[in-house]
């Protein structure tokens, strides 16, 4: 279902994904694997499991339990009607994709990709895609129509290199998510980003 929300850059969020797995890492310098230290604390799998929607802790190795397809809330978007294109985003529904799971999950087939983006591309609501995967949405051809945004989450210096991903987009609109914002990030290459989301 679409359901209002209090995330403050948002006014809906729709789960068309349930669930993920917290991504591996490799550091550029050590060459260290490590997990995204954003996840160590995940809300999405903190509430997904204290309400049972899911049932296993979400690791790449539980990823094939936990990672659901919802195909049918896709019919949601046709139902909220969409305000004129030429008003500003604070007068728009903006809607989170995904808020309990990645859309560019490895386990997202191309096929259910496509008729995400067909959908969107129809509707003009604003969408917004917050990944911790850029690099497959770098790769995903299309079409981004302008009222789709992508944003990547980045709160620790070792996952900057998502921010040069997102940039290789095609998406018009890209964002970064600082949240959490776990250490600093400067010096920051912000040139191609359009917002930046701290907390």
């Amino acid at each position: 279902r679409m359901n209002k929300t209090i995330i403050s850059w948002a006014t809906r969020t729709l789960n068309v994904v349930h669930g993920c797995s917290k991504p591996i890492e490799t550091d550029a310098i050590t060459g260290l694997r490590f997990v995204s230290p954003e996840c160590s604390f995940c809300y999405a799998e903190s509430l997904s499991l204290r309400r049972k929607w899911t049932t296993r802790a979400w690791t790449e190795s539980n990823a094939e339990g936990n990672v659901t397809l919802r195909p049918e809330r896709i019919r949601e978007l046709r139902k909220l009607e969409a305000a004129p294109v030429d008003l500003p985003p604070s007068q728009r529904e903006r809607i989170f994709i995904c808020s309990m799971g990645d859309i560019f999950h490895r386990l997202v087939p191309d096929d259910f990709l496509n008729e995400v983006f067909r959908t969107m591309a129809e509707i003009p609501h604003i969408y917004q895609l917050l990944t911790k995967r850029p690099e497959r949405a770098a790769q995903w051809p299309g079409p981004w129509p302008d009222h789709v945004w992508l944003g990547t989450t980045c709160g620790d210096p070792r996952t900057k290199h998502r921010i040069d991903y997102l940039r290789r987009s095609r998406a018009k609109v890209r964002f970064v998510s600082a949240e959490p914002l776990l250490g600093s990030l400067l010096p920051i290459d912000l040139s191609g980003i359009d917002q930046v989301i701290v907390g």
